[in-house]
């Protein structure tokens, strides 16, 4: 399955969310604008207290998915929540597919056991 909402900034920095099976294939994939993934981000809870492993983290840092292929997110049940707890977002700001696509692919590699890689473009 993939979700395709990069293809319209076809020439930007693109993020990819890769969920992969015990075999390393790719079953899910969500590509993503980066620039909307930022917006996202900005709407999440800022906090220094993050651990190492988490998105945000990474995210503030400018560090792990933004340095390395396939970077794989080991905490994808707290990934999870912080975007269910991002409830502020305007419906202006264009994010609702981008929230759903991320809560979609969470929820199946959860469910199904599998990991959850980010590939920075």
């Amino acid at each position: 399955m993939k979700i395709d909402l990069y293809s319209p900034y076809v020439g930007e920095i693109e993020i990819m969310f890769l969920e992969k099976d015990i075999q390393g294939e790719v079953i899910f994939e969500v590509d993503l604008w980066y620039a909307d993934f930022t917006s996202l981000m900005e709407y999440a809870f800022v906090s220094s207290a993050y651990h190492p492993d988490s998105v945000l983290y990474n995210w503030q840092k400018g560090i792990g998915f933004f340095d390395k292929e396939d970077w794989e997110c080991k905490r994808v049940q707290e990934f999870y929540d912080q975007i269910i707890a991002i409830d502020h977002v305007p419906p202006s700001a264009g994010l609702d597919d981008v929230i759903a696509a991320l809560l979609q692919i969470c929820k199946s590699a959860l469910t199904n056991g599998n990991k959850l890689f980010i590939t920075y473009i």
